[in-house]
């Protein structure tokens, strides 16, 4: 309950501080293109596993990474705050090797994504500015089906047992971007972030799952980048 009075009043106090400043209010919407990769690492005794990619490449055991992202977004921005929502869909590919056999999955999912990012803009001209961007994206799946590419079958997996909040991936992003004014109200907003993933539950289990039955200490690194083109409008 504490944790939560000191985010309230944290975010009051914030709103409150933006509301002070002169600020000029935009909305728009667009679309958005991202890759992101993994790296995950297994250490053994004195043995040390590396691979890029899943869980699967490691130790022959599916995991699932959705790895190519395409959509679109519609944001809210207040001079140095962009909120912003959207949908992602994504197919990802994995080849597993399981009792001596090769299991080759692909996975499709639709995702929602919700983010906040800081931003501070610098003028370059009458109708071009520039902008870092800092903050976080949170990326909830609505739907996720895994298929048998040889058989064209669905697979369920005990995966089943997740739900969406379990397979959620938070990112922190690092970035820029442009406004680029087409009219005195009108722009187009062309925009790349890098990011950083945290592991969710589902990779947690997993961690766990090696640890204790393989002895197996596991870590990951997740990254990507995100592309991103809009248009505004200031009122």
């Amino acid at each position: 309950m504490k944790k939560l009075i000191a985010v309230i009043v944290i975010l009051v106090c914030a709103g409150s501080a933006l509301f002070a400043l002169d600020l000029n209010f935009s909305a728009g919407a667009g679309m958005l293109y991202k890759v992101d990769s993994s790296t995950t690492t297994g250490t053994a005794g004195s043995d040390k596993m590396k691979t890029s990619g899943s869980l699967a490449s490691l130790f022959g055991a599916e995991a699932y990474n959705f790895e190519k992202f395409g959509g679109f977004y519609g944001f809210f921005d207040a001079t140095f705050v962009e909120a912003s929502m959207g949908l992602l869909f994504s197919k990802s590919y994995d080849v597993g090797f399981v009792g001596g056999g090769i299991l080759s999955l692909s996975a499709t999912a639709t995702c929602m994504q919700l983010g906040l990012l800081g931003k501070f803009p610098i003028e370059l001209s009458n109708n071009i500015s520039v902008f870092p961007l800092a903050g976080f994206q949170l990326n909830v799946p609505l739907s996720v089906k895994f298929k048998d590419v040889n058989s064209s079958a669905s697979v369920k997996e005990e995966w089943d047992e997740y739900s969406r909040f379990d397979m959620s991936q938070f990112w922190i992003r690092f970035g820029a971007g442009m406004d680029i004014d087409i009219t005195r109200n009108i722009y187009v907003r062309p925009s790349a972030v890098w990011g950083i993933r945290f592991a969710n539950k589902m990779e947690k289990d997993l961690k766990t799952l090696m640890k204790d039955f393989a002895d197996v200490k596991v870590s990951y690194f997740n990254r990507g980048f995100e592309f991103r083109l809009a248009a505004g409008y200031r009122f």
